[in-house]
């Protein structure tokens, strides 16, 4: 006999409740990885800009007390450096105003990562919804900076494709590439996708509303100091390869190989050809919902930096990307998606502990228990190998995909 639909509506409610239970008690326990905010942006920035009592603008070059020389401004996104700001006028009387702020930022990022798990749940079901959930590595980067700021608004905008919304998805994107910039690799999928439908002028209008709402949120940022707005594209333009990336890997594993910005140029143009060839040439016009991990991948493997927030962005697209494949008929990808999340958990310690070693060394203190490079190159080689294992069956299993699915499901 086939359930009532109050029946099951209470059913899903009630399972709803049981992961949103779960969530807060993983979210707990991953802020107690790190009460005080050791390595974090927020504690950091805050402790650099707004010790005095100030709530000084984040896109102006500003001179600490009792220091001559000035900070440079703020190097994330328009909507990043409003957050950054606002939360600056909240305070709830702790004595530590470094904490008092930390606090506030872990709170607001696990209420934001609670319901960017419902909503992976909504557009998937509630046991894919649950791998996200239990992502260690997600939970540990998530009071690390701002990123799950941006993260929400580009899975919103990913359902509203999904149904069909373009231009609430086109807004939605717009608010999270002016949030973190990630998101804009999704326009390539995006575009593909429209081609492939035939559907020109869709596509282009979507491409035009996410740009022209870009423009229109960070427009002001920059009339009123442009160097400080653009400080950000700069300061990730310039930088050099380093820490975490996999230009680093082999010089941790005792590999004397040096890579140029245009081995690093080389390999990212070269991934993002082999990501266009393939959304090209699947059979079916593959959903965006199910592409979006691919583009962030290629944009992320090369990068000339490693974050330990690579885990918040890929995570959750993973487990949307996976979404139509049943685990019984695709055990590889279900099993190097967990052999990933593994070796990305122990990465993020390996990272940490390696660096702290490093710094220690540095300042001329022997560290208790010395991370070594070999050691942490290891654990590196292993983050890399999982995760491209994980990407390799997961495009084979794309190839095989059936016709899109659209979902009616939106927050």
């Amino acid at each position: 006999m086939r359930k009532s639909r109050a029946a099951i509506n209470k059913s899903k409610r009630k399972q709803y409740f049981l992961i949103s239970v779960a969530a807060l008690t993983i979210l707990i326990w991953g802020f107690l990885q790190n009460p005080l905010g050791q390595f974090s942006d927020i504690r950091g920035f805050y402790g650099m800009r707004f010790m005095d009592g100030g709530h000084h603008w984040p896109y102006t070059p500003y001179i600490p007390l009792g220091s001559t020389q000035p900070l440079n401004p703020i190097e994330y996104p328009a909507l990043t450096g409003l957050i950054v700001w606002g939360l600056t006028f909240f305070g709830f009387g702790f004595e530590d105003p470094i904490l008092n702020y930390y606090y506030l930022n872990s709170f607001l990022a696990a209420i934001l990562f609670m319901i960017t798990v419902f909503l992976v749940a909504r557009y998937s079901n509630l046991k894919i919804a649950l791998l996200l959930l239990l992502s260690l590595a997600s939970i540990r980067s998530l009071n690390l900076n701002w990123d799950i700021w941006a993260v929400l608004p580009m899975i919103v905008a990913l359902g509203m494709f999904q149904a069909k919304k373009y231009t609430t998805s086109a807004v939605l994107l717009a608010v999270s590439i002016a949030t973190k910039f990630f998101p804009i690799v999704l326009l390539l999928p995006a575009t593909i996708f429209f081609f492939r439908e035939k559907r020109i002028n869709d596509g282009a209008k979507y491409i035009f509303t996410t740009f022209g709402v870009w423009v229109a949120i960070n427009l002001p940022f920059a009339i009123i100091d442009f160097s400080g707005w653009s400080y950000f594209y700069r300061f990730s333009f310039e930088r050099t390869l380093g820490e975490g990336s996999f230009f680093n890997l082999f010089k941790k594993l005792g590999v004397d190989v040096t890579f140029s910005d245009a081995i690093y140029y080389l390999l990212n143009v070269l991934v993002f050809i082999v990501l266009i060839i393939l959304l090209l040439k699947t059979k079916v016009n593959v959903d965006l919902m199910t592409t979006s991990f691919l583009a962030v991948f290629a944009f992320t493997i090369f990068g000339k930096q490693y974050s330990m927030q690579y885990a918040l962005w890929l995570t959750p697209l993973a487990v949307l990307s996976i979404r139509r494949f049943n685990w019984r008929r695709n055990k590889r990808i279900f099993v190097t998606f967990v052999a990933w999340q593994i070796a990305e958990y122990f990465f993020h310690i390996a990272y940490f502990k390696n660096v702290f070693s490093r710094v220690m060394v540095e300042r001329g203190v022997e560290p208790v228990m010395l991370f070594s490079d070999e050691r942490y190159g290891i654990i590196a080689l292993a983050r890399y190998s999982t995760i491209v294992l994980f990407i390799t069956f997961l495009v084979l299993g794309i190839l095989k995909l059936g016709p899109i699915q659209p979902i009616n499901k939106t927050p």
